[in-house]
């Protein structure tokens, strides 16, 4: 494989280099252009990738340092698994009355909730992607609906949405009893406040100020408070890359967007929140939602992380 012309980017938060099937999973879902890496870089962290004449790739580390500029360090000289791949765009779901994509709100009356026998709870609608919007044509389908089981323990879960009115659970093993405890009981239906997103590829973000953080790679910074963030394209994991591949196709799922906890999306009144007592759209301990697709299975994987 030939080296010396590459440049890349990619924003990889943790990634085995070594591990060539990791690092092959990473690429495909986390390549990014310049944009998104300099997008990343400030956030959280992104890998600069130059090729060497001997074959071998340097990796360099960048972040946001306690300065506010960016800062590198080398990680590393890695050996790369392919030299050619695809960037994803970065862009986000911001807050407009009128946009196609939504949170919250009732369910749609012809979707219709899968539900297994050893679940407790049901699946709760999260929200509702538009697959007409340009940025989300690879998709495939006129509507992507975002499920998940809040008050279960789930590993992650893979989702037939050939119909995408009744999406069909393919690995039931991956939701689990093992966190129930009778402070639990009683929990059912959750329905929120709808809000409704435009897709947007401006990353210019307010971040907080970088004096606040120890400049240490892979630490995540935050936007300011009034600006949470909704990230499509690209996951941003909050605990390590775990980039899920398609059980029909065995290929590498794209990301479709990593929903944050967002207190702006308001439970409605008369339905119990979740053990944490929150009256928002909460995922776990103030996470995130992370939903991956494949275009030609019309497979969902959807997934939590917690910091």
């Amino acid at each position: 494989m030939t080296t010396s012309n590459l440049h890349k980017y990619v924003a990889s938060y943790t990634c085995a280099w070594e591990d060539a099937d990791e690092s092959r999973r990473i690429i495909e879902a986390q390549a990014v252009d310049r944009a998104g890496f300099e997008f990343f870089a400030r956030l959280q962290c992104a890998d600069e990738l130059v090729g060497l004449d001997d074959g071998r790739v340097e990796c360099r580390r960048w972040f946001l340092s306690a300065r506010g500029d960016l800062a590198s360090e080398s990680r590393e000289i890695v050996y790369l698994p392919k030299a050619e791949w695809r960037e994803n765009k970065v862009f986000l779901l911001k807050p407009s009355p009128e946009g196609p994509h939504r949170l919250g709100g009732e369910r749609p009356a012809e979707l219709v909730l899968p539900h297994l026998e050893q679940m407790k709870t049901p699946f709760h609608y999260i929200g509702s992607i538009d697959g007409t919007d340009p940025l989300f044509k690879w998709l495939g389908v006129p509507v992507l609906h975002v499920i998940w089981p809040m008050f279960e323990l789930c590993f992650g879960v893979f989702l037939d949405c050939s119909d995408p009115n009744h999406p069909m659970v393919l690995n039931p093993e991956s939701i689990s009893q093992d966190w129930w405890v009778e402070s639990m009981e009683g929990l059912g239906e959750l329905v929120h406040e709808e809000a409704r997103f435009v897709a947007s590829d401006d990353l210019d973000i307010d971040f907080n100020p970088p004096s606040k953080y120890p400049g240490t790679p892979g630490d995540p910074l935050s936007p300011s408070d009034e600006e949470t963030m909704h990230i499509c394209g690209v996951p941003f994991w909050e605990q390590g890359a775990d980039v899920p591949e398609c059980p029909a196709t065995g290929e590498t799922m794209r990301c479709v967007v990593s929903i944050e906890s967002d207190r702006r999306v308001k439970v409605k009144p008369g339905y119990r929140t979740s053990p944490f007592n929150n009256d928002y759209l909460c995922f776990g301990d103030v996470g995130h939602l992370y939903v991956f697709f494949h275009p030609r299975s019309r497979i969902m994987h959807v997934q939590m992380q917690c910091g």
